[in-house]
């Protein structure tokens, strides 16, 4: 069809386009998704969800732990205790368990207590999803009570940020009577007092656009900024006899894995190659012989002593 021309004989205006619109579609819609693919961000945060956890308080006549002060409406305030030193955990065995909850017997001196959990990955080129700021998770720093809401006090940073804890951590009356953060079932060394000084905290920062449910904390604690409370650990015991113990058992259980490593290559190998052999063979096929399997792998010697402990008679450093 020739497209329509006006008295000079040219083709008119709104005919051109039309055929310049016919023309250029096909390529067009060839061309979108690409185009949609550029135009996404190529970075994007990971977003999370934030769950305010049941409270037993049902226990209504507990006393205040060591060093709480009481706020107008009776929640607590914490920020000093003494630090403590806790035997080492050897990284082959655990931590322990936690119940993720608030002893009965302090939760009528909090406020709520929430948890996060991850919703959407995001996007980080050549970053895993949850390796967040490496810079805002080790290091000195303090978690303090504030009326009633658990707080993170880290150095180089500005102010107190909300914690949010992220893993398994439960807020529990310790033995000695002061009010501690970590798993209340598992191992003093992954633990910490409320106002300690010389833990160490992982955290990360996250702002409020990439949390969901956050209205609902700040109904309770506030505006302050958040912070994703990944794990807590108090200084262990790393004096010279227990590292050369753990150096000693480290040996044996290296010497131990590479045995029976090999022990379990050669079996592996056995059985493929008698496989091969009667498929070739075009006989009956035998089972596998069962192999032994791999122990846990060694942990790495910076797991054992190096700067995440201390040795006894050295100072607990100050945190902020």
């Amino acid at each position: 069809m020739k497209p329509p021309h006006n008295r000079n004989g040219r083709i008119s205006p709104w005919a051109l386009g039309l055929l310049l619109a016919v023309t250029l579609a096909p390529i067009a819609l060839y061309l979108l998704p690409d185009l949609n693919r550029i135009a996404e961000p190529q970075s994007r945060p990971p977003t999370f969800g934030i769950t305010l956890l049941d409270i037993d308080r049902s226990v209504t006549e507990s006393p205040p732990t060591l060093g709480m002060e009481l706020s107008a409406e009776s929640f607590g305030t914490v920020t000093r205790a003494p630090a403590v030193r806790a035997p080492m955990v050897d990284p082959r065995v655990g931590r322990g368990t936690s119940g993720l909850a608030v002893e009965p017997g302090v939760a009528r001196f909090v406020r709520t207590w929430p948890s996060a959990f991850l919703v959407d990955e995001g996007i980080r080129p050549e970053v895993s999803t949850l390796a967040l700021r490496p810079e805002d998770f080790p290091g000195g720093g303090r978690l303090v009570l504030r009326d009633g809401c658990l707080r993170i006090v880290k150095q180089g940073w500005e102010e107190e940020r909300l914690a949010v804890p992220f893993q398994h951590l439960d807020m529990f009356r310790d033995p000695e009577g002061y009010l501690a953060v970590g798993e209340s079932g598992g191992a003093e060394e992954y633990r910490l007092r409320i106002g300690e000084t010389g833990g160490h905290i992982m955290a990360s920062p996250v702002e409020d656009e990439y949390l969901e449910g956050i209205a609902e904390l700040r109904q309770h604690c506030g505006d302050a900024p958040v912070a994703l409370l990944y794990q807590v650990k108090r200084l262990p015991d790393c004096s010279a006899e227990f590292l050369r113990t753990s150096e000693a058992e480290g040996v044996k259980y290296r010497a131990a894995f590479e045995a029976q490593k090999e022990e379990s290559l050669a079996c592996q190998r056995g059985n493929e190659e008698r496989a091969a052999k009667e498929q070739q063979a075009g006989g009956p096929r035998t089972p596998p012989v069962p192999c032994p399997p791999f122990l846990s792998p060694p942990p790495p010697p910076e797991a054992v002593g190096g700067d995440i402990c201390r040795h006894p008679d050295t100072p607990v450093p100050e945190g902020p």
